[in-house]
């Protein structure tokens, strides 16, 4: 049997799953999941779950990635870069709120 160490506090994936909790859709999910008479209708509303969560963390990591690059955007070595990556970023930050 295998054994897992428990997630960072400041870990995405963990930020994402405990804002998930948070919101109607995980409670309902959570609702149905206990009420189901099945496991095909219990995954469903876990992969309701997993796909949120996912959804945020990897919202948050690309964040992360375009804030790096957009540190270091004197190497990029074009204006055009520069700007896009300006851009990217800022999309991003307005998505993650």
């Amino acid at each position: 049997m295998s054994t897992q160490s428990p997630l960072p506090q400041n870990d995405p994936v963990l930020i994402a799953f405990q804002k998930l909790k948070k919101t109607p859709e995980y409670q309902n999910a959570v609702k149905w999941t206990i009420k189901a008479e099945l496991e095909s209708q219990a995954d469903g509303e876990l992969w309701f779950a997993f796909a949120a969560g996912y959804e945020i963390a990897t919202r948050k990591i690309k964040l992360e990635i375009a804030e790096e690059i957009e540190s270091h955007s004197y190497l990029a070595g074009t204006h055009e870069m520069c700007v896009w990556i300006d851009g990217l970023t800022k999309r991003l930050r307005e998505e993650a709120k």
